[in-house]
């Protein structure tokens, strides 16, 4: 009979954070519902800057904002920079009348949110005062004032741009900027050098190449070596931040973990180098760009330290943020410590460092009222839904799972369908994901009808044409609520309706637009083949499992993702042991001990010895079939000495029920060889 150890990869719910649509109607939605428009004015009062302006800014970014909360708190935050730097700091006034005029004119346009107006009188303050002076780059004593002049109007024609969303043309004007004043002011040259690099790494960071990058990453060097330490310390540790935050995003394109190190080293060594009186915020905005760097690693990496650190870090930088001064920053630390401990709590499986997720969450959302930042407050709330329903592991009771409906029932009191219908329909997924979670848990028929009547609610917003990967997602989701329904009652007709779910997803999940979701889909669809096999005896299902297997597999990096690697490896394994048993084939029985090899290369006694031992288990099990079946002395001899192995690890572990199982195995491996008999093979490989 098949061992127990056999399957390591179970099917669970798959419960997260509010997903947001990768459609850019999302972030034009925000923008002109209440629900934007609420959040829009809490940045407005923040960082006292017109709403008008911030509205028109959103809606000039259109399609290329982002859609997700955080990026979208990110761009109103830059919006609201560049606005202060074109109203607040225009630099020396020119003191041409005429380009005075036309300067003043575009100020006032930006700040009643008329962009292009804004842009034409900066593109007419522009022409006139390079039409001052035919040497704009002379360098003598005289000169000064006017380069200092025309540098100005070029910022704020940088500045307008940035309003604009674009990037490329502020980056140009501001280089512009410091080479007027590059020899003649060092303050002004520090200044636009910086500005040029900031401008730099948002085209990087809201555009799709990688080129931006390299010329933010030189600009921020060159900033530095204009700004040493000692003699410019704010400078010189805004550069750093600068440079750290664009190595680390640049990073995340490329996949280069020299880049990101070098990114998490710049940031640590700016923040030990920070003088003892640099100002709070630097210091806050240090350690925030340190720890994105720091969440960036450890989402590649298998265990937690990065992350540890992160929470680390982000703890102290919210510990210094003074709350009653700075409520929205001391937010957004908190919310991003909870994302994180989440994480950590998730990985480790440990319920403590859920609870301070929690704890994080609720603190966040002390600062992030419903009524005034309903998107920061939707976020936050939606990251504490997911914290508690991985709580509800800890219990035996579903009160932290009902909690979590509640939590997501109460966004689509503010996320209406009527007023928000992407956000509403997305909210609705993860509402289905908590139900078909309290479904596995109650076992209620009930219970999996509200996820799969959420999840059908939401596709009438979520269409294929619309949004073809979050209908494809929604599919997935669909299909693992059907497969763990018809897994557990072992019905046929849900098994293939999950199948059917998960094909539909992979329709458009497709390995070369989305190679990590078609893996995932195609693993999810590889286990609901194998189980339909399970119920209905039926070799060709068992095969058509072994396919989806295979190419979930191969498009799961070992590197990045050892742990899930192993995992898809072992069931890999499983499935070709049971086709072997079904058709009583020793080289099946081989090809699965090949695959239980591959996972143990990852699966080891000091890292994961209880995963080692079903592992190898499971290998001593497909050595025994393929030994018995060809007849081969050598096979059953590593089969018996595997299983011995394994017999001693079950009893370290007190298991006396694998234990015994093992033995027994292990007393038929020694039986043949003893005897020389000829094997029955009908037995070997079938699922226990």
């Amino acid at each position: 009979m098949m061992a127990c150890w056999n399957r390591i990869l179970v099917h669970c719910a798959v419960l997260a954070i509010v997903l947001f649509p990768s459609s850019a109607a999302l972030a034009q939605e925000w923008a002109l519902n209440d629900i934007g428009k609420a959040q829009i004015a809490a940045v407005s009062r923040e960082r006292d800057v017109a709403v008008e302006l911030l509205t028109a800014a959103l809606q000039a970014a259109g399609e290329r904002a982002p859609t997700d909360p955080d990026g979208f708190d990110r761009l109103l935050h830059e919006l609201a920079q560049s606005a202060g730097e074109l109203l607040a700091n225009p630099g020396p006034a020119p003191r041409d009348p005429e380009a005075a005029r036309l300067a003043a004119l575009a100020r006032d346009a930006a700040s009643r949110g008329e962009l292009d107006a804004a842009s034409d009188f900066q593109a007419k303050a522009v022409a006139r005062m390079e039409g001052l002076s035919a040497e704009p780059g002379q360098a003598e004593p005289s000169a000064a004032p006017l380069r200092s002049q025309r540098a100005a109007v070029y910022a704020a024609s940088a500045a307008t741009w940035l309003l604009k969303f674009e990037h490329a043309a502020a980056a140009q004007d501001y280089a512009r900027a410091f080479a007027e004043v590059e020899q003649t002011d060092a303050d002004l040259a520090v200044r636009y050098k910086l500005a040029q690099a900031a401008a730099l790494a948002r085209q990087g960071y809201y555009g799709t190449g990688v080129g931006p990058f390299d010329a933010a990453v030189r600009a921020f060097r060159d900033a530095a070596e204009l700004a040493p330490l000692r003699r410019r310390p704010l400078d010189w540790l805004t550069a750093q931040a600068g440079l750290g935050d664009a190595l680390a995003i640049w990073s995340d394109r490329d996949a280069d973990v020299a880049r990101l190190t070098e990114a998490v080293e710049t940031l640590r060594d700016a923040i030990a180098a920070a003088p003892a009186d640099t100002p709070i915020g630097t210091l806050v905005e240090l350690r925030s760009q340190y720890a994105d760097a720091l969440v960036r690693r450890g989402m590649r990496e298998p265990g937690i330290d990065s992350l540890d650190q992160a929470s680390v870090v982000l703890g102290e930088a919210a510990s210094i943020t003074p709350l009653e001064e700075e409520p929205a920053q001391w937010g957004r630390l908190m919310h991003r410590l909870g994302k994180v401990q989440h994480e950590i709590g998730r990985r480790l499986g440990d319920m403590n460092t859920l609870e301070a997720a929690l704890g994080a969450a609720d603190g966040a959302l002390q600062v992030r009222p419903r009524d005034t930042v309903p998107l920061d407050w939707i976020s936050t709330q939606a990251s504490r839904a997911a914290i508690l329903s991985d709580l509800a592991g800890f219990g035996v009771g579903n009160e932290r799972i009902e909690e979590a409906i509640a939590s997501f029932r109460s966004i689509l009191e503010v996320a209406t369908r009527e007023h928000a219908p992407l956000l509403w329909a997305e909210t609705t997924v993860s509402l289905g994901g908590a139900q078909a979670l309290l479904a596995e848990r109650t076992g209620s028929r009930a219970d999996l009808e509200a996820a799969l009547a959420s999840y059908r609610l939401a596709a009438q917003e979520l269409t294929r044409e619309r949004t073809p990967l979050r209908w494809a997602a929604l599919h997935d989701r669909i299909g693992l609520a059907l497969h763990h329904e018809g897994d557990k009652q072992a019905d046929p007709a849900l098994l293939k309706a999950a199948i059917e779910a998960f094909e539909q997803a992979l329709q458009e999940r497709r390995p070369e637009v989305v190679p990590t979701e078609w893996a995932a889909t195609s693993a999810h669809l590889a286990t609901a083949y194998w189980n339909l096999a399970q119920v209905s005896k039926d070799a060709n299902a068992l095969e058509r499992a072994i396919a989806a297997g295979r190419d979930a597999v191969e498009a799961t990096p070992r590197d990045t993702r050892p742990r899930d690697w192993a995992m898809l490896r072992n069931d890999l394994g499983g499935m070709l042991a049971e086709l072997a048993a079904m058709k009583h084939d020793a080289s099946l029985y081989s090809q699965a001990a090949d695959e239980y090899r591959k996972s143990l290369e990852v699966f080891t006694p000091e890292e994961a010895s209880f995963d080692w031992a079903r592992t190898t288990g499971a290998l001593g099990e497909a050595l025994l079939g393929a030994g018995k079946l060809g007849k081969d002395p050598t096979l059953l001899q590593e089969a018996k000495e595997t299983l011995d192995q394994v017999v001693e690890i079950w009893k370290l572990f007190g298991d006396v029920e694998r234990t015994r199982a093992a033995e027994g195995l292990a007393a038929e491996a020694q039986s043949l060889l003893s005897s020389g008999a000829e094997p029955n093979a009908g037995t070997a490989g079938s699922k226990n």
